[in-house]
């Protein structure tokens, strides 16, 4: 998994096609997962945030939707082992 920082104070968490059940187990710990179906996109939320998760080309990734959500996306990825790139 790699964290991206984005520049807006969003984060992008990108992960292989396998790591999601394991993504969401870890996002559990700040409350009740839960996800609905859009179009192009499924809206996961929880404890009070939402995350955009996007899987094109089998290539998926996390993307939070405000700074409070980038704390968790870089509390799980740290847990994970996974890696922090900042943007720009």
């Amino acid at each position: 998994m790699t964290l991206l920082d984005l520049d807006n104070g969003t984060a992008s968490l990108e992960m292989s096609s396998g790591d999601l059940d394991g993504v969401l187990s870890r996002l559990a710990r700040f409350g009740a997962v839960t996800i609905e179906d859009r179009a192009t996109y499924e809206l996961v939320k929880v404890g009070g945030e939402e995350f955009l998760y996007i899987n094109e080309w089998d290539e998926p990734c996390l993307i939070s939707t405000a700074a409070a959500g980038s704390r968790m996306l870089a509390t799980i990825s740290a847990s994970g082992h996974g890696q922090r790139v900042a943007s720009g």
